[in-house]
């Protein structure tokens, strides 16, 4: 089956995800689980930000700084195995397949919750228009996940389902940029949490369109389509945290956009230039000048580190005259980051595991 080109917004909240705190306060889980978290919101950020430029006499935080540490608005989702149930509800999404249906024929549809049912499984990961969510059970092979979510394309009358197509754009790069670009934003969804925490919204690049039960009602074996959004109870979803991919799987994608292996999954490791987080150390040691690749891999290697800072050659602040060695950070707790300026670029920087 042909698919449209257009994408959408979904509604969707995080079970059990903790929020990282402002000022010292650490990001933790709730009871040993591997969960989710979300940073937070953009704007007090800034203020933090901007509180801490102040009193310290560093500059304030850049937008390009607080994405590395905190991660764009599209980019908070960890990589991982979920399972994406309607709100205040006992249905979730599962893959429509039988032995005869083809990919391109596959949908999904709402069925009673199972875990023990791996068409209810779906990986979502990162990319550059968002994150693809792919069916975990489907086309699994080499540790990657062949098979995407979209919304299909060439439906004449009446709206488009979410289907099944291949993810890979190969082939695609002799029909032009445009082509290219209109594939990957077929498969490709921003997940955005609410404010309040209530559920989240999936969008597309024209954040007009939304995963829908067909019917807005949330019934057992109604289909999932893309319908104009308006935030009603067809559209509102909750990721339910199923487990973490495997250490191997989609490797090289998930370096590609800042997401290395850790004690429990996947966690971020993008690093902020410029930006020294103060206090919360639980070990710190001379390092090598390696711009910091040393220290954020060790910090990975532990559950109890959530930030670092690698701090390097003729690095100094204020009131230190003689710069002291390559030194590495480790912290249990993450304060108000500290934007040291251009001069310190690549002299100092930081990352927030998450």
């Amino acid at each position: 089956m042909k698919k449209p080109y257009g994408l959408g917004l979904v509604a969707i909240t995080l079970i059990g995800v903790p929020a990282l705190a402002l000022q010292d306060q650490v990001i933790t889980t709730q009871q040993g689980q591997l969960i989710p978290y979300i940073p937070p919101p953009t704007d007090q950020v800034i203020t933090t930000a901007s509180a801490t430029a102040a009193e310290t006499g560093g500059e304030p935080i850049t937008n390009e700084q607080r994405k590395e540490l905190f991660g764009g608005v599209y980019d908070r989702t960890r990589p991982g195995v979920y399972m994406i149930r309607a709100k205040n509800s006992d249905l979730c999404v599962e893959q429509v397949v039988t032995p005869t249906m083809s990919m391109e024929e596959s949908f999904l549809r709402m069925r009673p919750c199972n875990a023990a049912i791996s068409y209810q499984h779906f990986a979502i990961l990162p990319g550059q228009w968002g994150n693809s969510i792919r069916p975990a059970a489907l086309d699994y092979r080499n540790n990657q996940f062949y098979s995407c979510t979209q919304v299909a394309e060439g439906v004449l009358f009446g709206p488009p389902r979410i289907d099944m197509w291949i993810c890979s754009s190969e082939g695609l790069e002799r029909q032009g940029d445009d082509q290219l670009k209109i594939h990957q934003q077929q498969r490709h969804f921003k997940i955005v949490n609410r404010s309040d925490g209530a559920y989240t919204t999936i969008q597309t690049m024209d954040f007009e369109n939304c995963w829908d039960i067909r019917g807005g009602n949330v019934v057992t074996d109604a289909d999932i389509i893309r319908w104009t959004c308006h935030a009603g109870p067809g559209q509102q979803f909750q990721l339910d945290w199923v487990r973490p991919l495997a250490q191997n799987d989609e490797k090289a994608h998930l370096l590609k956009y800042g997401w290395d292996w850790g004690p429990d999954g996947h966690r971020r490791f993008v690093k902020a230039r410029g930006i020294e987080l103060p206090g919360g150390n639980y070990a710190e040691f001379e390092t090598i000048n390696d711009d910091g690749t040393y220290c954020s891999h060790r910090c990975l290697e532990t559950a109890t580190c959530k930030g670092w800072t690698w701090t390097g050659d003729g690095f100094t602040r204020p009131g230190q005259s003689v710069a002291g060695p390559p030194k590495c950070y480790l912290k249990s707790t993450v304060g108000s980051p500290i934007n040291w300026g251009a001069r310190n670029f690549y002299r100092t920087v930081s990352g927030i595991v998450r």
